[in-house]
């Protein structure tokens, strides 16, 4: 899948490495996109199963809140850093990552950040410390597939996604 979107992610120019300032590894990536101007790609993979839940949660957001103009809102599809960072440095890159989209939204003029977060560190980074308002909360191991699958089934009630909005000063 990154294949697919690599052309994408290095022409849009939204996305952003880190690295380590002693080593020069990368260390921490940020996948961006704006939000109408995403690569279409095709999902043939276990993947699939995200990318449809991905889809399925953004449907209403999309559909009933979010500005429908590009150069609006940048996407932060994804934000991942090194496995072989502590516990202290993970969080302190994906401060770094947190703060540097948000200079990046305000350079590039968008109005406004969305993501869809699953994990807990970047759901409280995102809302209690950037400021970043929740507009859907959802239980992973309700989602239903149209073919009546439950992929999340045996995930735990407190597994939660939350979609969220950032809008820029």
């Amino acid at each position: 899948m990154l294949a697919a979107l690599w052309q994408p992610i290095v022409e849009k120019g939204l996305s952003f490495a880190v690295k380590s300032a002693q080593t020069g590894e990368t260390i921490g990536v940020t996948v961006n996109f704006d939000f109408w101007d995403k690569p279409r790609i095709v999902v043939n993979s276990k993947l699939t199963i995200v990318h449809d839940f991905h889809a399925y949660l953004e449907e209403p957001i999309r559909d009933y809140i979010l500005p429908k103009s590009k150069d609006q809102i940048i996407y932060s599809l994804m934000m991942s850093t090194s496995s072989e960072l502590n516990a202290a440095e993970n969080v302190l890159v994906m401060r770094q990552m947190e703060e540097y989209c948000l200079e990046l939204t305000r350079r590039e003029k968008y109005a406004s950040i969305f993501t869809i977060n699953t994990n807990p560190l970047t759901q409280q980074l995102s809302m209690d410390v950037y400021g970043f308002e929740p507009i859907l909360v959802y239980q992973v191991n309700k989602y239903e597939r149209p073919d009546d699958s439950k992929p999340f089934g045996k995930a735990p009630d407190s597994q939660l996604v939350i979609c969220s909005l950032k809008m820029i000063n």
